[in-house]
């Protein structure tokens, strides 16, 4: 027989349920904003009706409801979309750090400005021009050594600029390889609290929405394969070793032997025996594919390729017009010298930009600028400046 206070009971426990529920609502609002927060749901079921089965259950017309109660707290989130957002945020990173590279050597470069490279060449063409007016001027001819002067060390700076880029780079590539680290550990700590709270049969929702906010973080970061165990603990694989496998957490560190394009490697394992990390994807991929990396003898990146094109430039302008210059004469009637040349090896035909410079022989003594051609007989005039022209 039921109890007197049975429809009482059934009140209590909807109104504790409809409490529950009301107290979940009011938390969503709550952390409307906070990062990384995912919206709760309470989940309500009935509790077990009266009378339950049994040889010698009272006689009646059938089991009665006995009210509701929340059965558990669950979060509305989808596994599904996280690893699609994951993903994708793997290639944001790697993108994100391609723009900022590309954004800072379009800084280097600073075209079209008044402070470029091109305005610095057409000082020196127009430095030309006015020699090939007056070969005799020796202010002519002291102007088109300094904007001569002027143009190599713009390319220095821009090469130099590029190096110091590479270094800002690798710098970079040790602060987000300790940020991966620190990650790691911050979800291994969150794994083992889970755990705590879990293995009593509860839900720790708040906990697991910081793991994910976190995991988030790092899946942008590095490209990672996440796997959850029975025990709600995740496994977080990088380069096909656990970077986070329960409580545990696995370091990265960078190399620094080969100064410009440093390597990560596994902070565990022997430095005899150890391999460069195989990066695929993430802000770090990002970050070596635009400073370069070696591959073989070869190197690869888009500052190293963009280093290589400068190169080209100073080497096919500087062989063109050495050899023009070379072909005229001086103001004395001698044959003229290369008028750019290798810094670094004065032997060396070889000139990049960061090695181009002015022969010491025209900063010397301007009157060796070899601004005349001869005519077809062979004879010289001094005021010909058809070689300036031509130059």
């Amino acid at each position: 027989m039921r109890s007197t206070f049975f429809g009482l009971e059934i009140g209590r426990r909807g109104l504790q349920a409809q409490q529950c529920a009301l107290e979940v609502t009011g938390h969503n609002i709550a952390n409307a904003n906070t990062p990384g927060f995912t919206r709760q749901e309470a989940v309500m079921s009935t509790t077990t009706p009266f009378p339950v089965p049994s040889l010698n259950r009272p006689a009646g017309a059938g089991q009665m409801g006995t009210g509701v109660e929340v059965n558990t707290i669950r979060r509305l989130r989808d596994s599904f979309l996280d690893f699609q957002m994951r993903s994708e945020s793997r290639s944001l990173g790697y993108w994100e750090a391609q723009r900022d590279v590309l954004m800072k050597i379009e800084g280097i470069v600073n075209e079209p400005s008044e402070s470029g490279l091109r305005p610095v060449m057409e000082k020196f063409w127009t430095a030309l021009e006015e020699l090939g007016k007056d070969p005799e001027s020796l202010a002519a001819r002291s102007l088109v050594v300094e904007r001569g002067q002027s143009l190599a060390e713009a390319f220095n700076h821009l090469d130099t600029q590029l190096c110091e880029l590479t270094n800002d780079l690798n710098s970079t590539l040790r602060v987000r390889v300790d940020e991966v680290n620190s990650l790691g550990r911050q979800i291994a700590d969150l794994n083992q609290q889970i755990l705590k709270v879990e293995v009593t049969g509860a839900r720790a929702n708040d906990l697991r929405d910081k793991r994910d906010l976190l995991v988030d973080k790092l899946a942008k970061t590095i490209d990672i394969r996440i796997t959850e165990d029975e025990h709600s603990a995740l496994t977080i694989t990088t380069s096909g070793r656990p970077l986070v496998q329960g409580e545990m957490a696995s370091e990265l560190v960078v190399d620094d032997m080969d100064q410009s394009y440093s390597e990560i490697y596994w902070a565990d394992d022997p430095p005899e025996n150890r391999l460069p990390l195989a990066v695929t994807g993430g802000i770090i991929r990002g970050i070596i594919d635009a400073r370069g990396y070696r591959d073989g003898d070869e190197v690869k990146g888009f500052i190293p390729a963009f280093s290589k094109q400068l190169d080209k430039l100073v080497q096919q302008f500087t062989g063109a017009f050495n050899a023009i210059h070379q072909d005229g004469y001086d103001l004395d009637g001698v044959q003229g010298v290369s008028f750019f040349i290798n810094r670094e090896d004065s032997d060396n035909n070889d000139i990049t930009a960061g090695s181009i410079a002015v022969n010491n022989v025209l900063i010397n003594d301007p009157c060796k600028v070899a601004a005349a051609l001869p005519d077809e007989d062979g004879t010289f005039n001094t005021g010909d400046g058809s070689n300036a022209l031509k130059l």
